[in-house]
């Protein structure tokens, strides 16, 4: 299965990048299901740049905190003259910088990803061979975008029709994947969907 003008994100200098909640844990999906195919016998191509991906999920959390104590100090600096009052914001307080804590706390222990399937060209993407077909399976970084994927017999010439799987139907999209690290189950859940799905679906139709 040829990919012509494919190119690799070139990770000499800079091996690192920061994705989104859905990128990240959808890294997560394809570096799992390129370990179940293996276990199944399969063989999976990779290119030879590995990057490293972390989350950025929990920024736009963070920075809502430190909003919110932002303003609650402003606040409090209005309040001189209102003890009851004070004395609840100050309550408030201390229960967002706690929550800001552990953002925090849970922002930097979150696991950085090495991954192989990550490209210029297409987002995220695998390819590999299984029980005599190949396939080929490529999702979006905005996950409201329909994903495409592609099954033929190994050793079939021509070219086929890709097929999509639109947003409504992402049926391996969980609610947590929306999450800034998904749990592992989800992950696993997510990825032995995808690979049921392909060894289900037919054969994709040729055209030329």
């Amino acid at each position: 299965m040829n990919r012509n003008d494919l190119t690799f994100v070139k990770t000499r200098g800079n091996r690192e990048r920061y994705f989104q909640s859905w990128e990240y844990n959808a890294t997560r999906i394809i570096n799992r299901l390129a370990e179940l195919v293996e276990e199944a016998g399969g063989t999976v191509d990779r290119h030879d740049d590995e990057l490293l991906i972390h989350t950025r999920g929990y920024d736009e959390r963070i920075a809502r905190k430190k909003a919110l104590i932002d303003s609650c100090d402003t606040y409090l600096n209005c309040l001189n003259k209102y003890k009851l009052k004070r004395v609840k914001i100050k309550h408030k307080l201390e229960q967002v910088r706690k929550e800001l804590a552990e953002l925090i706390e849970k922002k930097e222990k979150a696991p950085t990803i090495r991954t192989c399937f990550v490209s210029l060209v297409s987002d995220l993407w695998i390819r590999f061979e299984l029980d005599g077909y190949e396939y080929y399976f490529e999702t979006e970084g905005n996950p409201f975008f329909p994903d495409k994927w592609l099954k033929k017999k190994c050793g079939s010439v021509g070219k086929y029709y890709m097929e999509t799987i639109d947003c409504p139907d992402k049926f391996y999209c969980l609610d947590d994947m929306f999450n800034p690290v998904a749990d592992e189950s989800s992950v696993e859940d997510a990825a032995r969907k995808l690979l049921d799905f392909f060894k289900a679906c037919a054969e994709c139709k040729s055209y030329a």
